[in-house]
């Protein structure tokens, strides 16, 4: 998780997140190697301020939840969490809007989704890199799966040649 990325996501739990509400980090796996720095998102909630479940395909550091197909997450119920939150992780998924709709179906009504993806990037198998993101594919995604696309914007890209060091980022808030 980059540092932007951290500052963003720590901007949406200032704004939106309470107490004791229950957050499901979607991709939470924390992988010390050259494209992961080894921070997730439950470092911008202060300490026993949230219920934290951490959900990826694959058991690892900071992964509560192994769901068995990304697509159909058979292992929670719905209206769940009450915040659901993915960075760096939809770039790696082939069906992206399919894992949205699992993230849609968990949430609780009233709820938000923190989604932050990258608009810009040197491409960063993991082990796939499908896709990059625009703002228009926040909205897309909310009319969808048919919630409220609060926030839908992307990082200006000042100097190319910086692409590969620092990512540039598409993040969209949404509400149930």
């Amino acid at each position: 998780m980059h540092t932007a990325s951290l500052k963003k996501a720590g901007m949406f739990v200032a704004k939106y997140a309470k107490k004791n509400d229950k957050v499901l980090d979607v991709g939470s796996a924390i992988v010390q190697d050259d494209s992961v720095n080894g921070v997730s998102y439950k470092s911008v909630f202060p300490p026993d301020f949230v219920e934290y479940t951490g959900l990826d395909i694959e058991a690892g550091n900071n992964v509560d939840l192994v769901v068995k197909d990304p697509y159909k997450w058979t292992e929670l119920e719905d209206d769940k969490f009450d915040i659901v939150m993915s960075g760096s992780t939809f770039e790696h998924i082939e069906f992206f809007w399919l894992t949205f709709e699992e993230m849609v179906r968990v949430l609780k009504p009233k709820g938000y989704i923190f989604l932050l993806v990258p608009k810009v990037h040197v491409q960063h198998r993991f082990p796939i890199d499908c896709w990059r993101f625009y703002p228009d594919s926040m909205i897309a995604l909310a009319k969808y799966t048919g919630i409220k696309c609060l926030c839908s914007h992307a990082d200006h890209i000042p100097n190319y040649t910086k692409i590969s060091i620092n990512p540039h980022d598409c993040v969209g808030v949404f509400q149930k």
